[in-house]
Order: structure tokens, then C-alpha cells, then sequence
């Protein structure tokens, strides 16, 4: 299927219980280096809120950024499947690699839920 140029992938039905053991290779992958996800979190987490301190402006990065760093979690779990470690530098992989892409995609992301707060708020009818 292509679509614009762009060659999809035909998606495909699968039963529920897939997305039960979707679930559970999510938990071997987070059983393989537990430590690091709570230290990954914390420090996203502290980063938040550091980020925060600047009115709006921070808030609004944060957003903006939440795809890179959602990148970085998938290096992550990309080294830990093809046997890797997870190493801090993971979540800040996108930093490095198609960082204004994923920035794009935080755009439109919250593009998208600003205009749907905006569209179902009772002044708007």
C-alpha cells in the first residue's frame, strides 16, 4: 500500500492474546534492567520539573520534547532486546539523531491536543 509515495506496511488482525504477550515482552525488557527505568524516569521526572520553573515557556519545551525523549526509550529497548545494556545516554538519544523530526512530531502532537482542548471547551459552542 503507498500512499503519497510513502510505502506502508498492510496492517494485520491479531488476537487479544497478543496484546497480552505484547505486554509481557514489554516486562522482560523492563525485568532486564529495572534500575536503570526508575533512574531513567526519576531524572525525566526532576528534568521536568526543573524545566517547569521557567513560566509557559518551559512547560511548553517539555511537550515539544516528550517524542525525543520517547526515542531515546526506544534505543533503549532496542539495546536491551539485541542484548545491551541500558545506559542513561539511551533517553537522550534523539537529542543526537533526528532530533528536528521528532521535534515536528511534538508540534503536531500538541497541535493536535490543543486544538481538541480548545474545540471542547463549553465557550466554544
Amino acid at each position: 500500500m503507498a500512499i503519497d509515495g510513502l510505502q506502508l506496511v498492510e496492517p494485520r488482525g491479531l488476537t487479544a492474546g497478543a496484546g497480552v504477550d505484547w505486554i509481557g515482552e514489554g516486562w522482560k525488557l523492563f525485568a532486564k534492567a529495572p534500575l536503570m527505568w526508575v533512574i531513567s524516569i526519576l531524572v525525566l521526572f526532576v528534568l521536568a520539573i526543573v524545566v517547569n520553573i521557567v513560566p509557559f515557556i518551559g512547560g511548553l519545551a517539555f511537550q515539544l520534547l516528550q517524542p525525543v525523549f520517547g526515542a531515546g526509550f526506544i534505543v533503549a529497548c532496542r539495546s536491551l532486546e539485541t542484548g545491551g545494556e541500558f545506559e542513561l545516554e539511551h533517553v537522550f538519544a534523539g537529542f543526537k539523531k533526528n532530533f528536528a523530526n521528532l521535534v515536528v512530531v511534538g508540534c503536531s502532537s500538541w497541535r493536535a491536543a490543543s486544538s481538541s482542548c480548545w474545540s471542547s471547551s463549553p465557550s466554544s459552542r
